[in-house]
């Protein structure tokens, strides 16, 4: 056990400083595909919740996964607008969540922008997250809920090539199981070079953290980039896992997750981070 606790945190410290690495068009609609909650959230309530999806530009015979309140695939239909929704609700708060989707949609370069709810004026207004790509209806009595969630296309931003400086904001590890314990990750920085191969879809990072790891980093779909850095710790192989996302050539937002179960306890590191470029 203390080995274990020794090697995490040894790990902890080598990897401190990581490398981080509507214009809507109108249209008819056509059909509606409707879901109902549970037994219990529908039976003589009189509350609705309605999914809709926007394309910018449009794009057809695309497909949706959405779980939850509303719950169910929505196929896109160039001119027809496709909907989810869910009637007779109770008032409370429901939850629904894009679970899939469709890959060539992401390989066309599109991806989630914004999510909307149209009772804005409501004291309790519902709220979209998207980066996790969930929306939560707050549901008064006799009240429809709409939420629109919107998806632009993008041809992928690559990054200056060259020195960059990293922020990692403050974070923290989480050792649960066999024993509980929480050590906190200040906030740091560091300089280090990108690298492209591959035109930019493949970025080498140097340089950025204390230990001689260089970290690949592959873009995918979405037009993030991901990556890991791996190895052990007195025999204990651990992993972290990296993700970037390119707001412009000279900003990258990202954060970094790692996980370990050794000796009856789970050790879980997460962070985020900045990186500017620097020359």
């Amino acid at each position: 056990m203390r080995l274990f606790l020794f090697s995490i945190l040894s790990w902890v410290a080598a990897c401190g400083l990581a490398v981080g690495s509507e214009t809507m068009k109108s249209s008819t609609t056509t059909a509606a595909h409707s879901s109902g909650g549970s037994s219990a959230d529908t039976q003589n309530g009189s509350g609705s919740v309605i999914i809709r999806i926007v394309t910018v530009p449009e794009v057809d015979t695309e497909t949706l996964r959405f779980e939850g309140t509303p719950d169910g695939l929505i196929t896109l239909r160039l001119g027809q607008e496709e909907q989810l929704v869910t009637e007779n609700l109770k008032p409370g708060t429901y939850t629904s969540r894009l679970s899939v989707i469709s890959p060539t949609l992401l390989a066309r370069g599109y991806h989630l922008q914004t999510i909307t709810c149209d009772d804005g004026e409501s004291p309790g207004p519902s709220t979209g997250d998207v980066p996790a790509g969930t929306v939560t209806f707050n549901v008064e009595e006799g009240e429809t809920v709409t939420s629109t969630f919107t998806f632009t296309a993008h041809d992928c931003i690559c990054p200056r090539e060259g020195s960059w400086t990293i922020t990692n904001l403050p974070g923290a590890m989480v050792c649960t199981g066999a024993f509980n314990m929480t050590v906190p990750l200040p906030p740091d920085t560091a300089t280090g070079k990108l690298i492209f191969q591959d035109g930019c879809d493949t970025i080498l990072g140097t340089d950025f953290s204390r230990d001689t790891a260089d970290l690949v980093m592959h873009r995918v779909a979405d037009c993030t980039y991901e990556g890991t850095v791996g190895g052990s710790q007195d025999g204990i192989p651990m992993e972290i896992h990296f993700t970037w996302r390119v707001q412009n050539e000279e900003y990258i937002t990202g954060e970094l997750h790692s996980q370990v179960n050794q000796s009856g306890a789970t050790c879980t590191m997460s962070r985020t981070f900045e990186m500017r470029f620097k020359q």
